[in-house]
């Protein structure tokens, strides 16, 4: 993965006091560096601290990745363990009610409850 290339974080947003037209809303780094300025009316609150928090989606992208792949693996396992019983003459459907893997993973693939 790349280096990445913005202030990195923690942000915080500092708000002005009073609401003068002249105050600015400002996204400060961890080292005290204005990261953004934002004048009165230009973003709603909720807009300036999701720009805010920005500085975290590098590795929340990572860490969905990592999930993905941990999800994969697990369905795959579990898929492995129902193979045996989906392969028998007895089992005439997609799902069975043999064991728990089978439950689980239709929980997991969202066809349980």
């Amino acid at each position: 993965m790349s280096e990445p290339k913005h202030t990195p974080g923690p942000w915080k947003v500092v708000r002005p006091i009073t609401a003068s037209p002249n105050d600015f809303t400002k996204i400060i780094g961890p080292n005290g560096e204005v990261i953004d300025l934002f004048g009165s009316g230009y973003f709603n609150n909720k807009n300036i601290d999701l720009i805010a928090d920005a500085w975290q989606l590098p590795e929340l992208r990572k860490e969905m990745a990592e999930l993905k792949a941990i999800n994969k693996e697990f369905i795959e396992s579990l898929e492995s363990q129902c193979k045996d019983c989906r392969a028998s003459p007895v089992v005439d459907s997609k799902w069975c009610d043999c064991c728990g893997y089978s439950m689980l993973l239709k929980k997991v693939q969202g066809e349980g409850k």
